[in-house]
């Protein structure tokens, strides 16, 4: 993986959330924190996977997570979980076992 497309994609991932994190419904920020950084966890395994793409079931909780979260920190609930992704692949070592790892572990969450 290359460092640029790595920091365009942590990038575009930030901005996307900060869009879609808008005042959408009054959750707290105990319940969102779980949700956003699970969310950026998996899209880092979309990313180092190639999986299509996430489960509507998934974004549509992390929209009803804006009340209450600041943009900062849904940026880095986002960050902490692609980094949690990222140390997994690196102590994996096997990136395709890891990414078979995801897929049984969240089936409803990706989409091979």
């Amino acid at each position: 993986m290359h460092c640029d497309a790595h920091t365009a994609l942590v990038s575009r991932i930030i901005t996307i959330g900060m869009m879609i994190f808008g005042p959408v419904g009054a959750a707290s920020a105990e319940d969102c924190r779980p949700i956003i950084v699970k969310e950026g966890y998996l899209a880092q395994a979309q990313f180092e996977c190639d999986f299509a793409d996430l489960s509507e079931a998934l974004t549509d909780a992390s929209r009803k997570c804006g009340d209450g979260i600041s943009k900062d920190a849904v940026g880095e609930a986002l960050k902490e979980g692609m980094e949690a992704a990222m140390a997994e692949v690196d102590k994996a070592g096997d990136t395709s076992a890891w990414c078979e790892s995801i897929l049984k572990r969240f089936p409803e969450d990706v989409i091979k």
